[in-house]
């Protein structure tokens, strides 16, 4: 089992530079495989908790200098907010400047007063999503890419280009995103736990036919629970189908974050990975 630790630069108490940095390293050491960080841009005031935080494709391109293993993504990215064509060339720069160490993981997102603020269509994320995938992916993947739609372009240059073609993560728990997991990306990952996983996960094979989509999933863990009941957890996710979690620590200050990913790693990870 791969394991992954979701940053603090949002819905966090302490989402400064310090704590970011200081968990994104941590995990490093201790043996997780990769990092992400959430994203939003504007929220009102009623959803404060997500109103706070560092912008998810700078916090990442941040820590590509001060790492050196660990893969990072964007747990999620929420794409149908932001330019296409933008987003495609900030990620290829990321990309490169980590050596292609990248996990794209992408979004709808939920919040219609968010999409307002972006001059981005809520009621059609959905398909703004399926057409934003496609767009980014061929000036990632082809020689000459063109596209007609909501951007149109042909006859142009998209340099640099990944390493590789970044694992596309869908987030979302909805049978829309399962669908769009099935059919064009590499991983499903919505957040957990899921009691009735496995029949989610049988919805989600049975979408993709032959094609192999791995089931990633971002989890909320306490290690005060003790490490026994986090273990049982994950293996009763993994048994309905789970192969990557990705990890949010309760916590207050970084002092409590830091112990927790400590505890996690020394406690469970060992556990997990065996």
């Amino acid at each position: 089992m791969r394991t992954g630790l979701i940053l603090p630069n949002i819905l966090s108490p302490v989402n400064d530079r310090d704590t970011i940095v200081a968990a994104a390293q941590l995990a490093e050491d201790a043996g997780f495989d990769s990092i992400w960080a959430c994203d939003h841009v504007l929220m009102p005031a009623e959803n404060a908790a997500y109103g706070s935080g560092t912008e998810i494709l700078v916090t990442l391109a941040y820590l590509a200098g001060i790492t050196r293993r660990v893969e990072l993504g964007t747990g999620i990215l929420l794409l149908p907010l932001r330019n296409p064509l933008v987003v495609a060339k900030q990620f290829a720069t990321l990309d490169a400047f980590s050596d292609g160490r990248t996990l794209f993981g992408i979004g709808v997102g939920w919040n219609k007063p968010e999409y307002t603020f972006l001059n981005a269509d809520f009621h059609r994320r959905g398909k703004l999503a399926d057409e934003y995938i496609d767009i980014v992916y061929k000036l990632w993947t082809e020689d000459d890419p063109n596209h007609d739609g909501t951007h149109t372009f042909d006859n142009v240059l998209f340099a640099p280009k990944p390493a590789r073609r970044p694992p596309l993560y869908i987030g979302g728990a909805s049978d829309a995103a399962i669908k769009r997991a099935a059919r064009v990306g590499d991983a499903w990952q919505p957040n957990g736990p899921i009691d009735n996983l496995d029949e989610r996960v049988a919805l989600l094979r049975e979408y993709a036919g032959e094609r192999e989509v791995e089931v990633s999933m971002a989890i909320r863990v306490d290690m005060r629970e003790g490490a026994s009941a986090v273990v049982d957890m994950l293996m009763a996710q993994q048994a309905m189908g789970l192969t990557y979690p990705t990890f949010r620590f309760w916590h207050e200050t970084q002092a409590d974050l830091l112990a927790q990913i400590d505890a996690f790693a020394q406690q469970v990870l060992p556990q997990i990975t065996a």
